[in-house]
Order: structure tokens, then C-alpha cells, then sequence
């Protein structure tokens, strides 16, 4: 292996990345767009969910009891109504996702210590939010009905024999937003990476200069090589770039060790370009190539890191998918360490995983491209 082939190799690349203005774009300001937008995008959070009321009771305490809803962050007051067919046709236009109905004797049950009875109508058609939706309503009912008792009787509220207080030892603030810009770090590098590396040998393809790799005595493991190393340096700006937007567009704040996190995208960032190296052997064309990048790098990195659903409900052959495949191990990297304070320490196994990919991707290049120099 000769060292200053390789550099030249790198040299070249650089030339050419650096000339041509579309590559420039495509390889800096494509992957952060899609950053942003998939980050701002992606949310699980609920707030300002609209609500009507219809309230046959009209009493002090059922009045109260509403209060609490209307003071609630979470939800957003958008009207009475005086009929259940009113009620339920603004339910199904969407106008509202959910409405609260207060039954005649609410009052009246309420100070006799008897149960009064509320009725929740919930727009079920989106199935997960509707069952967030159903547990954010079962924790208002609960704390807007001890208010009301409060208000009513002085006394405190003993709706349960057992007083139970939640702890979040990450996240406390319960924001989706800390586990998802970490894990769209995890998503959007894997892509980029691979993609950039892909296009580079996919372009001399179809220019016809890939037949002076051919007849040069450039062996594979040099070319491979030169034309990695450039794109795992245009990786790691990438990932700096989407560090810094995550922190200080997002206001994700890094409460482990950023020594951590960088070692293991070096790592990424290698698997990567070598996964796309290994793409570019397949493909003769640059949308082929685009678009076998997306099938094997963005859909597992969405559906089987992590991102959107825990590893762990993961059965069957899909959850071998997502044990050989890079993108989980560096989602525990991200999010650990933005999220749960993880250092270098914690992280080892993952570390050792994304370094057996690099490898591997990188050995399977090379053979690739003996065979194609044959």
C-alpha cells in the first residue's frame, strides 16, 4: 500500500467536490435541510389540544371542575356547545379532538359524596394519539376533580388509598423532542454518508473514468481508500453541523460527555461511507444509486433504530434487522449521551458493534472492486 497514491487519490477527490458547486450543495446543505426538517417535523408532544364542553349542570362545582381543564397547558378551550349532536359533529369535522360533557347532577352528586359521572368523547381515528390523548385526560380528570372536592368541601382530596408520584430520571420535562433530534442525528448522517460515497464512485461510472482505476497500478484497498477518507471528513462536518443545530436551534442540551459521542460518529460516519461504497459496486447509475441509498439506509434507521418505536418491541426477523444494522447502535450512542449522561464507558459495546461494521463494509468493498477490476 502505497501512502501517496492514496494521497492523491484524496487530493483528487477534494478537487473535484470542490469545482463542482452541485456536489457542494448536495453533500453540505442537503443533509442539515432534511435535518431540520424532519426534527422540527417529528413530535410526539401534545399541546393545545382543542376541546368543547357541554355542561347540563351549570353549577359552581362543575364550573371548577372545567377550569382546570382550561388552565391546563395541554389543552385549548375552543367552546360550549348545548347539544350532544352539535357536540358530536364537531368532533368528527376535527374541529375539536375531544369534548367533556357534565351531567345534570354533577353538583348535587358531588356534595353528597356520591360519584358524579363525566363523559369523555375522544376522536379515536389516530389510533396512538388518541390513547396519549386518553391518558393526558385521565390525569386531568383526576387532578381537576381533587381541586373541585378541595373548593367544595376544604377537605383534601382521597380519590386513592395510595398516593402515586412518577419520577423521569431522563427527560423530566417529557419533551419528544429530546429523543428524536439525537435519533435524527443517528438517521440523516447514516444517509448522507453513505449516499455521498456512493455518488463518488457511481459518477466515474457513468464519466467512463473509473477505466483509469482499471489500467492504473492503483491497487483496490488505495482507491478505496482515497475515495473513502474525503467523504468520512465531509461526515463529520455533517455531524458537527447537526451537533450545533440540535443545541442551539432545538435547545437539546448535551448532558453527557461530547468526547463520547464524537468517537462513536467516527465510527458511524465510516460504516457509513463504507455501506455506500459497497452500494456504488451494484449500481451503474447515480439515481439508482439514490435510491438504493434511501431503501437500505433511511427506512431501518426510521423503523428498526429505536427512533420511533423501543428496539425491545421489536419481534420476529425484525429484530434481527436491527441488530445488523449500524443505526441502532449509534442511536444508543446519540441519545445517550444528549439524554442520559452517558460517557465513554457506558458505551463500549456499542462502540465495538459500529467498529465490526466499519469493518466489514469496508472489507466487502474492497472485494467488490476486485472482482469489478477483473
Amino acid at each position: 500500500m502505497n501512502f501517496g497514491r492514496i494521497w492523491s487519490l484524496i487530493q483528487r477527490e477534494y478537487t473535484e467536490i470542490s469545482r463542482d458547486r452541485f456536489r457542494l450543495v448536495s453533500v453540505f446543505l442537503v443533509p442539515n435541510i432534511l435535518f431540520v426538517i424532519f426534527s422540527f417535523g417529528l413530535t410526539l408532544d401534545m399541546e393545545n389540544i382543542a376541546y368543547i364542553t357541554l355542561n347540563d349542570d351549570r353549577t359552581p362545582q362543575s364550573r371548577t371542575y372545567l377550569d382546570g381543564y382550561a388552565q391546563s397547558r395541554f389543552f385549548k378551550h375552543i367552546g360550549h356547545v348545548s347539544s350532544r349532536p352539535e357536540l358530536a359533529r364537531r368532533i368528527e369535522t376535527g374541529e375539536a379532538r375531544f369534548a367533556i360533557e357534565i351531567t345534570p347532577k354533577f353538583g348535587r352528586d358531588l356534595a353528597l359524596g356520591l360519584e358524579p359521572e363525566v363523559a369523555i368523547s375522544i376522536d379515536g381515528a389516530m389510533t396512538f394519539r388518541a390513547e396519549t390523548l386518553r391518558g393526558y385526560v385521565k390525569a386531568a380528570h383526576a387532578a381537576n376533580l381533587c381541586a373541585t372536592i378541595r373548593f367544595e368541601t376544604g377537605e383534601p382530596c382521597r380519590l386513592e388509598p395510595v398516593r402515586f408520584e412518577p419520577r423521569y430520571w431522563f427527560n423530566q420535562g417529557l419533551k419528544s423532542k429530546v429523543a428524536f433530534v439525537p435519533g435524527m442525528i443517528a438517521a440523516i448522517l447514516l444517509f448522507s454518508s453513505a449516499l455521498s460515497s456512493a455518488l463518488a464512485v457511481v459518477r466515474e461510472k457513468e464519466l467512463g473514468t473509473i477505466t483509469n482505476f482499471y489500467t492504473a497500478p492503483t491497487s483496490r484497498l488505495e482507491f478505496t481508500l482515497g475515495k473513502q477518507l474525503p467523504y468520512v471528513a465531509i461526515g463529520m462536518v455533517n455531524f458537527v453541523l447537526h451537533v450545533v443545530l440540535a443545541i442551539y436551534l432545538f435547545g437539546i442540551t448535551m448532558t453527557g460527555s461530547m468526547t463520547a459521542l464524537t468517537l462513536g460518529a467516527i465510527l458511524y460516519v465510516i460504516a457509513g461511507t463504507g455501506l455506500g461504497l459497497m452500494v456504488s459496486c451494484f449500481t451503474s447509475s447515480q439515481l439508482a444509486a439514490l435510491l438504493v441509498t434511501f431503501i437500505i439506509t433511511l427506512v431501518p434507521a426510521f423503523l428498526y433504530s429505536g427512533l420511533l418505536a423501543p428496539v425491545s418491541n421489536i419481534a420476529g426477523v425484525a429484530k434481527y434487522v436491527a441488530q445488523g444494522f449500524p443505526a441502532m447502535y449509534f442511536h444508543n450512542i446519540s441519545v445517550g449521551t444528549f439524554a442520559k449522561g452517558f460517557g465513554v464507558a457506558n458505551l463500549v459495546k456499542d462502540y465495538l458493534m459500529l467498529a465490526g461494521f466499519s469493518a466489514a463494509f469496508f472489507a466487502a468493498s474492497v472485494q467488490l472492486l476486485k472482482k469489478q477490476k477483473k
